[in-house]
Protein backbone atom coordinates (compact mmCIF):
# COMPACT_ATOMS: atom_id res chain seq x y z
CA UNK A 1 0.00 0.00 0.00
CA UNK A 2 2.83 2.39 0.84
CA UNK A 3 4.45 1.50 -2.47
CA UNK A 4 1.46 2.82 -4.40
CA UNK A 5 1.84 6.19 -2.73
CA UNK A 6 5.57 6.21 -3.45
CA UNK A 7 6.76 5.55 0.09
CA UNK A 8 9.07 2.58 0.59
CA UNK A 9 9.74 2.06 -3.10
CA UNK A 10 12.29 -0.64 -3.65
CA UNK A 11 12.15 -2.02 -0.10
CA UNK A 12 11.61 -5.55 -1.40
CA UNK A 13 14.53 -5.16 -3.79
CA UNK A 14 16.79 -3.92 -1.00
CA UNK A 15 15.79 -6.79 1.26
CA UNK A 16 16.28 -9.34 -1.53
CA UNK A 17 19.66 -7.87 -2.41
CA UNK A 18 20.77 -7.95 1.23
CA UNK A 19 19.70 -11.62 1.53
CA UNK A 20 21.68 -12.42 -1.63
CA UNK A 21 24.76 -10.70 -0.17
CA UNK A 22 24.42 -12.70 3.05
CA UNK A 23 24.13 -15.96 1.09
CA UNK A 24 27.17 -15.07 -1.05
CA UNK A 25 29.17 -14.40 2.11
CA UNK A 26 28.10 -17.76 3.59
CA UNK A 27 29.11 -19.53 0.38
CA UNK A 28 32.51 -17.82 0.27
CA UNK A 29 33.11 -18.63 3.94
CA UNK A 30 32.32 -22.31 3.35
CA UNK A 31 34.60 -22.41 0.29
CA UNK A 32 37.43 -20.77 2.24
CA UNK A 33 37.00 -23.30 5.04
CA UNK A 34 37.25 -26.20 2.56
CA UNK A 35 40.41 -24.74 1.02
CA UNK A 36 41.99 -24.18 4.43
CA UNK A 37 41.23 -27.75 5.53
CA UNK A 38 42.66 -29.14 2.29
CA UNK A 39 45.82 -27.03 2.66
CA UNK A 40 46.28 -28.07 6.28
CA UNK A 41 45.73 -31.73 5.40
CA UNK A 42 48.30 -31.51 2.60
CA UNK A 43 50.81 -29.77 4.89
CA UNK A 44 50.38 -32.35 7.65
CA UNK A 45 50.66 -35.22 5.15
CA UNK A 46 53.92 -33.75 3.85
CA UNK A 47 55.13 -33.31 7.43
CA UNK A 48 54.27 -36.95 8.22
CA UNK A 49 56.03 -38.18 5.07
CA UNK A 50 59.16 -36.19 5.97
CA UNK A 51 59.12 -37.67 9.48
CA UNK A 52 58.78 -41.20 8.03
CA UNK A 53 61.80 -40.56 5.77
CA UNK A 54 63.79 -39.36 8.77
CA UNK A 55 62.76 -42.44 10.74
CA UNK A 56 63.86 -44.74 7.91
CA UNK A 57 67.25 -42.99 7.76
CA UNK A 58 67.60 -43.38 11.52
CA UNK A 59 66.85 -47.09 11.32
CA UNK A 60 69.27 -47.57 8.42
CA UNK A 61 71.94 -45.78 10.46
CA UNK A 62 71.59 -48.44 13.15
CA UNK A 63 69.44 -46.66 15.71
CA UNK A 64 66.82 -48.70 17.58
CA UNK A 65 64.00 -50.04 15.45
CA UNK A 66 61.54 -47.45 14.25
CA UNK A 67 59.43 -49.91 12.20
CA UNK A 68 58.28 -53.48 12.71
CA UNK A 69 58.46 -56.28 10.13
CA UNK A 70 55.19 -55.11 8.53
CA UNK A 71 56.52 -51.58 8.03
CA UNK A 72 54.37 -50.01 10.75
CA UNK A 73 55.98 -47.78 13.37
CA UNK A 74 57.01 -49.44 16.62
CA UNK A 75 56.04 -47.80 19.91
CA UNK A 76 59.37 -45.96 19.89
CA UNK A 77 58.75 -44.93 16.29
CA UNK A 78 55.24 -43.68 17.10
CA UNK A 79 56.58 -41.54 19.95
CA UNK A 80 59.14 -39.99 17.59
CA UNK A 81 56.51 -39.49 14.89
CA UNK A 82 53.99 -37.83 17.23
CA UNK A 83 56.72 -35.54 18.56
CA UNK A 84 57.72 -34.54 15.00
CA UNK A 85 54.08 -33.95 14.09
CA UNK A 86 53.52 -31.85 17.21
CA UNK A 87 50.52 -33.86 18.43
CA UNK A 88 49.61 -34.15 22.10
CA UNK A 89 46.66 -35.51 24.02
CA UNK A 90 43.57 -36.56 22.06
CA UNK A 91 45.06 -35.60 18.69
CA UNK A 92 48.08 -37.80 19.43
CA UNK A 93 45.84 -40.74 20.33
CA UNK A 94 43.69 -40.27 17.22
CA UNK A 95 46.77 -39.91 15.01
CA UNK A 96 48.36 -43.03 16.51
CA UNK A 97 45.22 -45.11 16.06
CA UNK A 98 44.78 -43.91 12.49
CA UNK A 99 48.42 -44.49 11.57
CA UNK A 100 48.26 -48.04 12.85
CA UNK A 101 44.97 -48.58 10.93
CA UNK A 102 46.12 -47.31 7.52
CA UNK A 103 45.50 -43.56 7.90
CA UNK A 104 42.84 -41.83 5.81
CA UNK A 105 41.60 -45.16 4.46
CA UNK A 106 40.74 -46.48 7.94
CA UNK A 107 37.06 -46.80 8.71
CA UNK A 108 34.77 -45.73 11.51
CA UNK A 109 35.77 -43.58 14.44
CA UNK A 110 39.47 -44.31 13.85
CA UNK A 111 39.37 -42.84 10.36
CA UNK A 112 37.32 -39.85 11.49
CA UNK A 113 39.70 -39.13 14.37
CA UNK A 114 42.77 -39.47 12.14
CA UNK A 115 41.29 -37.17 9.51
CA UNK A 116 40.35 -34.61 12.18
CA UNK A 117 43.87 -34.69 13.60
CA UNK A 118 45.45 -34.25 10.16
CA UNK A 119 43.05 -31.49 9.10
CA UNK A 120 43.28 -29.72 12.45
CA UNK A 121 47.03 -29.34 12.30
CA UNK A 122 49.39 -29.44 15.22
CA UNK A 123 49.61 -25.78 16.06
CA UNK A 124 53.38 -26.00 15.80
CA UNK A 125 55.04 -23.58 13.41
CA UNK A 126 58.12 -24.71 11.55
CA UNK A 127 59.67 -28.13 10.82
Amino acid sequence: MLGTVGIGKGINYKIDRRLEQIQELKDKTEETKKHRLAATREHMTNKRDAAFKEMKKMQEAGEPRQFDEKGKPTERGMQFLMKKMGFKGKKAADFKAGTMAEGFESEGATGIGYTAAMEGGSGVVGP
